[in-house]
């Protein structure tokens, strides 16, 4: 008898091996994406970094991606920086991000707790749906889930093409 006659016979197995599957993709794209592994540390200097700024995007630099925007340094509002290459090869910010307090409240105890104890799918949702954006120069922040946000975390160049994302 083979594999295919075995499903069909005995649906519950196939069941399984489907719900197995699915378990075992989830795990392995969690695992993907969590800070200093996988795909959240690929093509980087240094696992896990991210850009930030303190002067409304005209420079830039790494830092921990565990500091949670806004957050203070050598007195002055640290921001998220989203980094695209553009047309003429020049990094340039496409956006500001921050937190509301609130949020910004539930990411720090949750990077409070050890590694091993932070549920990465929660600290995904918040940072999907809680973030702020505002290009740069310009006073409005926009929630990310704000059509209007795609604009500035998918920037296009000239020629209609999407620009490069940089990483540090």
């Amino acid at each position: 008898m083979n594999l295919r006659q075995s499903l069909n016979q005995n649906p519950k197995l196939a069941v399984v091996l489907a719900a197995g599957g699915i378990l075992i993709a989830l795990l392995a794209a969690v695992w993907a994406l969590w800070p200093g592994n996988g795909l959240a540390s690929a093509n980087t200097g240094q696992p896990g970094q991210v850009f930030f700024s303190s002067d409304d995007g005209k420079t830039f630099f790494a830092d921990d991606p565990s500091k949670i925007p806004p957050f203070e340094k050598d007195g002055k509002q640290v921001y998220r920086a989203y980094v695209f290459r553009g047309a003429d090869g020049k990094p340039f910010v496409s956006c500001l991000a921050r937190y509301t307090p609130q949020v910004k409240q539930q990411l720090q105890a949750i990077y409070a707790r050890p590694p091993e104890q932070r549920n990465p799918m929660v600290i995904a949702q918040l940072e999907l749906d809680c973030l702020e954006v505002k290009a740069p120069g310009q006073s409005e922040w926009l929630s990310r889930s704000d059509p209007r946000a795609a604009d500035l975390t998918m920037p296009r160049l000239p020629d209609g093409s999407y620009a490069q994302p940089v990483v540090p």
